[in-house]
């Protein structure tokens, strides 16, 4: 769960702009998830989603592409500074659901070995994207780390071409909008600048805590568009459904899994 030190955290609203998607082709898709040791209920029922909205997109004819990129994690302890650099191989449709809904009730049933398969049904409008990501509107994010103690502060910086931020902390179904806050206004990131995160004159702090008794998993998800972004989004399912629909050359995406471990 992240946390704020704070009388109010409100993310900030602007105008609708860019949220009118064109509406593309309507397919009908399923998708099978199969429970596995540690997984809720809650996580066989997102899998089948995603694999469903696969599976939409697959029918729909959308092409998928192989992308590669170099990802750096740092670390930082007294004077001891160290980086880890991993190649990572990620598929891309050049397409996205802008809108879905379910058309029937998800079924749950046991296969031949006795293990539960949740089966979720949806019906996705498809478009087709027209542009490629623009190689010059790269960021560069470093700081987030993959697993932190059960209580820690959040801390990251990016280099940015010039652009606007949305943060968010994706945990379960919900998305929580931590960037922008009413202590940090959005503002656009100027080029070449290394821009620091909480804002060291906004006295904001990143507070992350595990409540639970086992290690939690969550997404940190940072969103860089050219323009002034649409108002922050509060559920999972409708971020996705809006970051489908904008166009890959007006915008960047970084998903950083983080695992928050459990008290001892």
């Amino acid at each position: 769960m992240l946390r704020y030190y704070s009388l109010l955290f409100i993310c900030l609203f602007y105008y609708l702009t860019g949220l009118n998607q064109v509406q593309g082709q309507r397919v009908k898709a399923c998708g099978r998830c199969v429970m596995e040791k540690n997984q809720t209920m809650q996580d066989v029922e997102r899998c089948a989603l995603e694999k469903a909205m696969e599976e939409a997109l697959n029918r729909a004819g959308i092409p998928l592409e192989l992308n590669s990129s170099t990802q750096m994690q740092q670390s930082e302890g007294g004077n001891v500074y160290s980086e880890a650099f991993s190649k990572v191989v990620q598929t891309r449709y050049k397409g996205g659901i802008t809108e879905w809904n379910e058309v029937e009730e998800a079924k749950k049933t046991f296969n031949e070995f006795k293990l539960m398969e949740v089966e979720r049904c949806i019906q996705a409008s498809i478009i087709q994207y027209k542009t490629d990501p623009d190689p010059t509107f790269i960021h560069e994010v470093k700081g987030i780390l993959p697993a932190y103690p059960y209580e820690a502060l959040l801390t990251f910086r990016v280099q940015s071409p010039g652009s606007y931020m949305l943060a968010y902390y994706l945990e379960g179904d919900s998305a929580f909008c931590f960037y922008p806050n009413e202590a940090e206004r959005q503002v656009k990131l100027e080029a070449g600048v290394v821009h620091v995160f909480p804002g060291p004159k906004s006295q904001r702090e990143y507070y992350m805590e595990n409540t639970q008794p086992k290690a939690a998993k969550s997404v940190m998800l940072l969103f860089f568009k050219k323009s002034m972004p649409a108002p922050p989004i509060d559920l999972r399912q409708d971020l996705q459904r809006w970051l489908d629909g904008i166009e890959p050359a007006e915008r960047q995406v970084f998903n950083f899994p983080i695992i928050l471990d459990s008290r001892k």
